[in-house]
């Protein structure tokens, strides 16, 4: 397994736990993967693996890079991340809930490959919302979750109560 591979299963591992979803989780794993450089292009000091922006000024912003929020520890960013998976009222993400939620609504519960697509679907709409400046980036974080379900899937299948929307 490529080192790549290794820190993303390392952060799926993470995500599951965090997130108790396996889907989020590997949208979560794929983003990071794609904001991070898989671990190797952000601040560590800042545990910020999904590059989530500050809001306002606020206590826990990096002085010299605004634009990046400082976690006390990658779990608090993965768990920030699903906030704004779940709750978040911003627009974007109130409609690519809206839409995962409409999909699942029609697939059985035992479809894993129809429950994969409405989750590669949510996270194309997810982060069109979270980066809207990109066009690329729903192709580019689709790819990278495409490669990790190839390497965490069995795994992914496995961990006990991670079945989908909460």
């Amino acid at each position: 397994m490529t080192k790549k591979m290794q820190w993303a299963k390392m952060i799926y591992g993470v995500a599951v736990k965090v997130l108790e979803d396996r889907y989020l989780a590997e949208v979560a794993t794929a983003m990071a993967c794609v904001e991070s450089g898989w671990g190797q292009k952000y601040p560590e000091h800042t545990n910020n693996i999904l590059g989530i922006k500050p809001f306002r000024d606020q206590p826990y912003v990096l002085h010299r890079r605004s634009a990046i929020r400082i976690f006390e520890s990658v779990e608090h960013c993965i768990q920030s991340w699903g906030y704004l998976a779940r709750k978040s009222s911003l627009g974007g993400y109130v409609e690519a809930r809206s839409h995962l939620k409409r999909l699942l609504g029609f697939i059985p519960k035992e479809s894993l490959r129809l429950t994969k697509a409405a989750y590669t679907v949510f996270a194309k709409d997810f982060v069109r919302a979270y980066c809207p400046g990109n066009k690329m980036y729903p192709e580019l974080v689709t790819q990278v979750l495409d490669e990790i379900r190839l390497h965490v899937g069995e795994e992914g299948a496995k961990c006990a109560g991670t079945h989908g929307p909460s």
